[in-house]
């Protein structure tokens, strides 16, 4: 199945906290995803310590969302990606590299909200809606 998006954790976490924008809710809603097991565990880890239970959530990902494994080729190029980001984002993680090498092997577009990614090739930053 082909998609045109994978959205990582901190877009799932603006969706289900009521802080994303109409279009990107209306594009979960209405159209198929990508999500790599890596925006699972880490939302896993943020509802566990934030006492929110994860079955409704993981539930509508699954429902909405094609589930992408961590591939060999995915962990290699990973690596590669973090390297390289890590000359000019001294902080920017494995995860973060994980999640965009999995969009690249799909010839998808990653969505993100991290600012870590600003400028980099194949990657959408999508805004927060404004709290009036």
């Amino acid at each position: 199945m082909s998609f045109r998006y994978v959205l990582d954790t901190s877009v799932w976490v603006a969706y289900f906290d009521g802080l994303c924008t109409e279009e990107i809710r209306r594009g979960i809603e209405n159209d198929i995803v990508g999500t790599s097991v890596i925006a699972l565990v880490e939302l896993a880890d943020k509802f566990e310590r934030d006492g929110r239970d994860i079955e409704r959530e993981l539930s509508f990902i699954r429902s909405r969302s094609i589930l992408l494994p961590v591939t060999p080729l995915v962990a290699i190029a990973a690596a590669k990606i973090k390297k390289h980001m890590r000359k000019t984002k001294p902080k920017f993680g494995i995860a973060d590299a994980l999640h965009l090498a999995t969009a690249q092997e799909r010839k998808a577009i990653l969505l993100t909200m991290d600012n870590d990614f600003a400028n980099v090739k194949g990657v959408t930053i999508v805004r927060q809606k404004s709290l009036k």
